[in-house]
């Protein structure tokens, strides 16, 4: 549905069985200017600004199998004009939205930088990142980092380090290591090295 100034967005989804017992989460591309989420009849939340994703944690909102969703988006809001670009005014959803399951500890985000020698034989690889526990215990966690080259092979595969989450608090875990003679990027060779980040808990199991 739509009128001039608003677009409304109606649609059903499931819910696996088997995402009991975790954190489910809603993520939103991309929506201009503004939007407001119901599910099942229910508020979720609002966000604003059409070149930001959103996310809002729908856990205690949702149920096992069919559920309704309920999408507004307006045309403008109160920062439209600080968000002025040179783009034609297209109300909307712009990328895509999607459901996700995560564990109650999982990674929350994370960082990657390689700080290279002056001649580029030799970098530095650091990853950067940072847990969240949205659950009710506090548990140990391990995060194991891998770097596998543009060959696909593995450079190296190694603990990053282990961290006791507290219940509803964050955790940082900061890794580096070195990297010879690295497979640089540029427009005629444009090398791409892969990394697989892995937490596990306190039993060694992987989240």
């Amino acid at each position: 549905l739509s009128s001039r100034q608003s677009l409304w967005y109606r649609r059903s989804f499931s819910i696996p069985a088997d995402w009991k017992g975790e954190r489910i989460f809603m993520h939103v591309g991309s929506a201009t200017s503004n939007l407001s989420v119901w599910i099942n009849g229910r508020y979720v939340g609002y966000s604003q600004g059409p070149n930001n994703d959103s996310e809002f944690d729908v856990t205690k909102i949702v149920r096992p199998g069919v559920n309704s969703i309920s999408v507004e988006v307006l045309r403008w809001s109160d920062g439209s004009f600080i968000e002025d670009q040179d783009m034609f005014r297209v109300a909307g959803i712009h990328k895509n939205v999607w459901m996700y399951a995560a564990p109650k500890t999982s990674i929350a985000d994370f960082h990657l930088s390689s700080d290279f020698n002056a001649d580029f034989t030799s970098a530095t690889f650091s990853v950067k990142t940072w847990l969240r526990n949205l659950g009710g215990k506090s548990g140990k966690h391990t995060l194991s980092v891998e770097l596998i080259d543009p060959e696909g092979k593995t450079v190296f595969s190694s603990e990053a380090g282990s961290v006791r989450v507290r219940k509803r608090k964050n955790a940082e875990i900061d890794f580096s290591a070195a990297v010879d003679h690295p497979s640089l990027w540029s427009a005629e060779t444009p090398n791409l090295y892969s990394v697989v980040l892995s937490l596990r808990d306190a039993d060694g199991n992987e989240v």
